[in-house]
């Protein structure tokens, strides 16, 4: 930097992911801890609002990864996205919500969960800390 002259410094930590640190801070205690989707023994790969056959992002060897996931009968995968990206394109379901509405996509989700039952109890024991604070945003939602 010293020898462009530059004060500066840009990186995609600048914009693009503080967001990303700044929520595995708060979920796991440390910034630079990271979760990876499991999908050698996923059946269902669900990603929103992300073009990962453009991108190549967060998923390693994404296109593959993709296509797998859409050709593969015994495997289903589900796009959320307002735009019909590339990613969408391939899906084998693609729900696409309008624009601004993808929280409360996700407050229906949690709430069919619940009201069906589809909880583990001893998961949100373990992993979740106030679970029961917020569990009644969801009933008759």
């Amino acid at each position: 930097m010293t020898a462009l002259g530059s004060q500066y410094h840009y990186s995609a930590i600048a914009q693009e992911l503080s967001g990303l640190f700044w929520v595995n801070g708060r979920a796991y205690g440390r910034q630079n801890l990271h979760t990876g989707a499991d999908l050698d023994r996923a059946r269902n790969f669900l990603v929103m609002g992300w073009n990962g056959y453009v991108s190549n992002a967060g998923v390693n060897r994404a296109r593959e990864r993709i296509d797998e996931f859409s050709k593969d009968p015994a495997k289903r995968l589900i796009v959320v996205d307002p735009l019909r990206s590339e990613t969408a394109q391939r899906a084998n379901t693609h729900l696409q919500p309008r624009i601004g509405t993808i929280a409360l996509f996700l407050k229906s989700l949690i709430a069919i969960i619940l009201q069906e039952g589809w909880r583990t109890r001893e998961f949100l024991a373990t992993h979740c800390d106030g679970f029961e604070r917020v569990e009644g945003w969801f009933k008759k939602f």
